[in-house]
């Protein structure tokens, strides 16, 4: 086993603390390997989590030139970490997968910014939380869009929304877009170290939801 090898298994089986402890201060114990974060969250922290929806918006309250702002999601037991920041005249979007390197180079991410009429959107691939953890928010490894920009999509309440969809290449479905009336829409709020969560409106397709992860061409 090579050097690179042999640190990724490392990575992937030594104990791992809750993420939510980490990112929002969460007084959570909870110790474990990496592929038992997902169970966890579900488990534990099933009410901060997005879960289960083929594509969803995300309104981002009072953005402004230093903001911070995380949300998990839970698709088909797999757990996602979505992150947007603003600093130095720059937006920062990024999706990390707590997985393996080669299970998040087959999953990629997409982002619109702006209302239907006007937006701008963007696809990129996903990364592992073992590269880097969720300091990924670099250029070439997330969304980047001048602050300047940025200001052209906000509503004229200054929020900012998202519509967001994370898909994998092993999967052909899609959202049909006449149903794009109908995602769900989750608001964050940004204070100090904890992320708070609003959401409104989670449509039922049929008798429950149908959780997938839709594929990107």
């Amino acid at each position: 086993m090579d050097d690179k090898n042999k640190h990724q298994f490392v990575c992937l089986y030594e104990s791992k603390e809750c993420p939510f402890r980490k990112l929002s201060d969460a007084d959570c114990s909870w110790t474990g390997t990496l592929s038992d974060i997902a169970a966890h969250v579900r488990s534990d922290h099933s009410s901060e989590a997005i879960q289960d929806v083929r594509r969803f918006k995300v309104k981002l309250l009072d953005i402004s030139k230093e903001s911070h702002y995380r949300q998990a999601v839970l698709i088909l037991g797999e757990l996602f970490y979505l992150t947007w920041e603003t600093g130095s005249d720059v937006f920062s979007f990024a999706v990390s997968h707590f997985g393996r390197k080669d299970e998040a180079e087959d999953i990629k991410y997409k982002i619109k910014i702006g209302s239907s009429e006007e937006n701008v959107s963007m696809t990129r691939q996903c990364h592992s939380y073992l590269q880097g953890g969720l300091k990924n928010l670099q250029p070439g490894n997330c969304v980047t869009l001048h602050y300047g920009t940025l200001l052209e999509y906000l509503s004229e309440s200054g929020d900012l929304l998202c519509e967001i969809e994370i898909g994998s290449n092993r999967l052909n479905v899609f959202l049909s877009e006449d149903m794009q009336e109908c995602l769900p829409v989750f608001s964050l709020m940004y204070s100090k170290l904890h992320f708070i969560r609003r959401s409104y409106f989670v449509p039922r397709l049929g008798n429950s939801f149908h959780p997938f992860i839709p594929h990107f061409s």
